[in-house]
């Protein structure tokens, strides 16, 4: 997917912002259009060259409610750069669509020029060591899924397909992130999105999950009701 930089450089990327949800490179996922702006967005997309078809999804900050129908409604700066694969327009102009994240962008300007946003936008700059998280923080991470699955904090059968990804840690932790983590922690997983550094990705998915397991432990058991009769 190397060629999303070669499309940075000189386009316009349409960009979809949307209320708590956050997107990660490596993760692909079925959406629904249906907004007018957007179903416009798609048509333009869908009348280029097939090699053009990327957008830009973007988590909107929050108290946007009240600009949430208008180009004015405040995003983060950071987004993350996706690749449309799979399209279904349905007969009120309505679409299903699957997109995959491929990359961390830096929105640098913006054209309100069309019913719908575009952004510019670059890269997130690398951190300065080794891009990977280390060998001891995905121990720890692997020990934490472990005890996430026995709490049903996530789906054993999901758990289970992200060990194929294990290999590359940094998509693992991604898409770790992207799996366990609710749409109420929305400004957590931007934070992760955010941050160039996969170790600290990592860690703070990481401290994210001992505290949930924590919360978890420490809930009071809810009796059972109504009481079972006495034999006595």
């Amino acid at each position: 997917m190397a060629g999303w930089k070669n499309y940075l450089r000189s386009r316009w990327i349409p960009l979809f912002p949307l209320p708590r949800f956050v997107l990660f490179p490596g993760v692909g996922v079925p959406l629904h259009v249906f907004e007018g702006r957007y179903r416009r967005m798609m048509d333009d997309l869908l009348a280029g060259p097939e090699t053009d078809r990327w957008l830009a999804l973007v988590l909107l900050r929050e108290n946007h409610e009240h600009l949430y129908d208008t180009l004015e409604a405040p995003i983060h700066p950071v987004a993350c750069l996706s690749r449309l694969l799979k399209h279904e327009r349905l007969s009120d102009g309505r679409y299903h669509i699957v997109v995959l994240g491929a990359a961390r962008v830096c929105v640098l300007e913006e054209d309100r020029a069309l019913p719908y946003r575009r952004i510019r936008a670059a890269p997130l700059a690398p951190p300065a060591r080794e891009d990977a998280p280390a060998e001891a923080s995905l121990k720890r991470l692997d020990g934490l899924l472990a005890k996430a699955v026995r709490a049903e904090l996530i789906d054993a059968e999901i758990a289970e397909q992200l060990e194929e990804l294990r290999t590359d840690p940094r998509q693992w932790v991604d898409t770790l992130a992207f799996h366990l983590m609710p749409a109420d922690e929305s400004p957590l997983k931007q934070r992760i999105l955010d941050e160039p550094d996969p170790e600290v990705r990592a860690d703070i998915l990481a401290r994210w999950t001992e505290s949930r397991l924590r919360r978890l432990q420490s809930r009071p058991l809810i009796p059972e009701w109504p009481p079972r009769p006495s034999m006595n």
